[in-house]
């Protein structure tokens, strides 16, 4: 399975469908900043499941802050970011996403990229922003292959 992941996409649908085209994902997960977004994404490409949390510019109801998401044996965390105050370290995400028993711990808020993979085999991925603000655009992958997990971020954004 193939999921690609966004954040802080900040009203840049183009890009996004781009990238959706061209990566062709089972799965997109959309961690806010403009998670109406995602919605344009849902009607865009109607048969693709979109996993979406609000991130801290988002004035909208009905989403969780935070969200579990499970395939193929492995638990996803997802957030915005901006509640476990990632601009200042990642100490309170990773121990929110371990009481999670996650696998993968998504967040963005940041705008830059990171990924990192723990002694303890927990992904942890910022796929930075989709709309290029200060740093390249870029985005997630996360890649699910017999009980694998492969993850990686890609700055190929082409239009």
């Amino acid at each position: 399975m193939k999921i690609v992941v966004f954040a802080d996409s900040h009203k840049d649908v183009k890009t996004m469908e781009a990238v959706i085209k061209k990566e062709k994902p089972q799965t997109v997960i959309h961690l806010g900043d403009h998670i109406t977004d995602g919605k344009r994404l849902q009607k865009i490409f109607p048969d693709l499941r979109i996993e979406m949390v609000p991130g801290n510019t988002d004035a909208v109801t009905g989403y969780p802050s935070d969200k579990i998401i499970e395939w193929n044996g492995k638990r996803i965390f997802i957030t915005h970011g901006d509640r476990y105050d990632v601009n200042f370290g990642l100490a309170r995400l990773f121990f929110k996403g371990l009481s999670e028993k996650a696998d993968i711990i998504l967040f963005g808020h940041t705008h830059s990229p990171l990924l990192e993979h723990p002694e303890d085999h927990v992904w942890v991925m910022n796929p930075g922003s989709i709309r290029a603000s200060g740093n390249s655009a870029s985005y997630g992958i996360i890649l699910l292959k017999n009980d694998k997990v492969y993850c990686s971020i890609s700055d190929d954004i082409s239009k």
